[in-house]
């Protein structure tokens, strides 16, 4: 029953929000930045995770990121190499290139973070 709650919260969740948050084409990518979210629930690959912390630094051309859960532990750690990390005022977070995304981090109106990792296929807005 929690798994179907949690499931259910997150699809309402990303339905309403990724209809809202696509990247304005005015975003430059930002260099030599460092950002750490805490998100409610998070998607790596397709799995669910909850209560993660994703920190995520960027440099010329490069970007990594890390992810640990809520005891501290480091869940999933990678450099993504030819992208580019893209900030919004709303507080959304893409790392990718302009046409091809491969994290996202989104403000919801809860007043929480979710974020999904698709590193091959791309996220879907």
């Amino acid at each position: 029953m929690k798994r179907f709650v949690v499931m259910f919260l997150l699809g309402l969740t990303c339905a309403l929000s990724f209809a809202q948050h696509v990247m304005p084409e005015g975003v430059l990518p930002s260099h030599d930045a460092k950002i750490t979210r805490e998100c409610r629930l998070f998607s790596i690959e397709g799995f669910f995770i909850s209560n993660v912390e994703v920190t995520i630094k960027s440099a010329t051309n490069k970007v990594k990121v890390l992810v640990k859960n809520e005891s501290g532990k480091r869940v999933y750690k990678k450099t993504f190499r030819n992208c580019n990390l893209y900030m919004s005022g709303d507080g959304c977070v893409q790392v990718g290139t302009p046409h091809f995304t491969k994290l996202l981090v989104l403000p919801t109106e809860f007043d929480f973070f979710i974020g999904e990792i698709n590193e091959k296929e791309g996220v879907r807005l």
